[in-house]
């Protein structure tokens, strides 16, 4: 839905297929100019006449074969990035989506504590009217419970905000409602550092440069065969009034002389496109050594978010244990029910910290696979 509704992806299409126009119409630099004219001459003394004419023309040059070759490379650069960008919208959708996932249950398990520090406030305060704690203690426990509200209306925010934008990736009214349905489960697995920096130059960062050098490349050989190259002209003209010199072709081969000049226009421009291909060539450097540390980075991240998912499975257990001990000793009285509620709380802080680990990990595997241009299933 995403791709099909997004207004930023409908533009970036437009753009390419406008490129695409451009290609696909390439040959018409091999097409004659043609042109039909009349006109209306009177000579003294002598009597006016009419004239009326047909005239193609055509000019060749070693430049035309690079214009059509720069049409092309527009329209690859062009796709290439209409691919980047749909493989960005598809991670940030699917980010945006397990976002979802963590805020609402962050919002459950705000109210869920909310419910139960209520129930803590009544027990205090049936306590308190029996003389067993203090109005101090009362006191403390209403504070803990105000205290949760902000934190509720915090998480609903958060939760509101994450949900439009969602909504936005898809193109969607940001009044329509919608339902989740899915989980975040991580995939499992994970390639060696190595294998994963020798796809570094199938990232789309850097196929962007490459294809960049390419254009350059070609607009530094256009600039030059427009500077330096000869022109052959063709021209054809017909004319039914002069019936005797009705048909006319002129061949013609022009050179540029201005350009052999030192300091010419001609010259400084080829400079400047070789001087932009030597800071391209710094930028790629550079690039390709950003990206190495951004592939160990994420790899890093995921090999802590591994752990961290581990560790977070041992405290669920735990959690639950702890709280099937408490309602079982609940039924036995030897516990009050606050005792199970808080137990039951403190499970569910345990999964819902698990849940964002997990959530940490997927957000850095789709970072990392849209980084290299893999599928995430790929390694």
């Amino acid at each position: 839905m995403a791709v099909q509704r997004n207004l930023s992806l409908l533009a970036r299409q437009l753009d390419v297929a406008a490129r695409e126009r451009a290609r696909s119409s390439r040959w018409n630099l091999l097409v004659p100019t043609l042109s039909a004219g009349a006109s209306l001459a009177q000579t003294y003394p002598a009597s006016a006449g009419l004239g009326v004419g047909l005239e193609a023309s055509l000019g060749l040059s070693a430049a035309s074969s690079y214009r059509m070759r720069d049409a092309v490379l527009a329209y690859e650069a062009g796709f290439l990035d209409l691919q980047t960008a749909r493989r960005q919208l598809e991670r940030d959708v699917r980010i945006s989506f397990y976002s979802l996932i963590v805020g609402r249950r962050r919002a459950e398990l705000a109210e869920q504590s909310i419910e139960t520090s209520q129930r803590r406030l009544e027990i205090a305060r049936q306590n308190f009217e029996l003389g067993r704690v203090s109005e101090l203690d009362l006191l403390n426990v209403q504070v803990a419970l105000e205290n949760l509200r902000p934190a509720l209306a915090q998480a609903r925010l958060d939760y509101q905000i994450e949900e439009m934008r969602f909504k936005d990736f898809l193109g969607l009214d940001a009044a329509r409602e919608i339902t989740l349905a899915g989980s975040l489960e991580p995939a499992s697995g994970q390639a060696g550092l190595d294998g994963l920096l020798r796809l570094a130059d199938g990232s789309p960062q850097i196929q962007a440069f490459l294809r960049q050098r390419l254009i350059l490349s070609n607009q530094k050989k256009l600039a030059v065969t427009e500077e330096f190259a000869p022109v052959l002209s063709l021209s054809y003209s017909y004319d039914p009034v002069e019936s005797w010199s009705a048909h006319s072709f002129r061949l013609g081969l022009a050179v540029p002389l201005d350009s052999w000049i030192p300091r010419s226009q001609g010259r400084l421009r080829v400079k400047e496109i070789e001087d932009s291909l030597a800071r391209l060539e710094l930028e790629l450097a550079s690039a390709r050594r950003q990206l190495e540390i951004q592939v160990r980075s994420l790899a890093l991240g995921l090999s802590k978010s591994q752990t961290g998912m581990e560790a977070g499975q041992k405290n669920v257990e735990l959690a639950g244990k702890a709280y099937e001990l408490a309602e079982r000793e609940y039924r036995a009285g030897l516990v009050d029910l606050l005792t199970v509620l808080e137990a039951y709380d403190r499970l569910q802080e345990a999964q819902l910290d698990r849940l964002a680990e997990s959530f940490s990990y997927q957000v850095g595997l789709l970072n990392l696979a849209f980084l290299l241009d893999i599928a995430p299933t790929d390694w």
